[in-house]
């Protein structure tokens, strides 16, 4: 059994066992209310424990997606960087930063960009990060002239590609979804947009 199932079944035993000791007593005695509220203190536990469930079910993909977006922009920041320093004593020609600058610059952004928390769609942003982190090799051969420089329009198309999907969908910070509710939190929630008829 994995962990949470484990955590489960121990809830569920808590809750049988107190259970177990409400059962015999009469609702008029003395140790019913405490074993009653045992009962209920358990039984919210094990709810509070299964709502929480698959945002640690996903905790392993999320580590994943943070290191992925991270170690992907730290690939295309280095790579970027070291072809333009490479202008320097002339082995690249100086157009070439006209490409370079903005592949380092999306690099360097996915070092610090907002991962989505775990539950969120973080899947999304690995995927992106992928493809900006494939567009490293297409650029140091279309950058050294191995193929043709035309092939530097393949790192545009990734880099691209990898920027929709990281931006797809932006991490919005803790309590920016609803200003008026996060500076009074007993505020009415907004209506569905549902009519009741009249």
């Amino acid at each position: 059994m994995s962990a949470p199932e484990e955590h489960v079944a121990a809830l569920q035993a808590t809750i049988r066992e107190r259970l177990d000791a409400l059962r015999p007593l009469v609702p008029d005695s003395d140790g019913y209310a405490r074993a009653a509220a045992a009962v209920l203190e358990a039984t919210a536990e094990l709810i509070e424990y299964e709502e929480r469930l698959p945002v640690l079910i996903d905790e392993p993909r999320h580590r994943l997606s943070l290191s992925t977006v991270r170690w992907a922009g730290v690939g295309t920041a280095a790579v970027a960087a070291v072809l333009g320093l490479c202008v320097v004593p002339g082995w690249v020609s100086a157009w070439w930063l006209a490409l370079l600058v903005p592949v380092l610059l999306v690099g360097l952004r996915l070092v610090w960009l907002p991962v989505h928390p775990p539950g969120g769609p973080h899947a999304e942003q690995r995927i992106g990060a992928v493809f900006v982190a494939a567009s490293s090799p297409v650029t140091v051969l279309a950058v050294s002239g191995l193929v043709t420089p035309w092939a530097a329009a393949g790192t545009v198309v990734l880099v691209g590609l990898g920027s929709a999907y990281l931006l797809r969908d932006p991490v919005v910070p803790p309590g920016a979804e609803n200003p008026a509710q996060a500076s009074d939190p007993d505020a009415p929630t907004p209506p569905s947009g549902l009519v009741m008829p009249p």
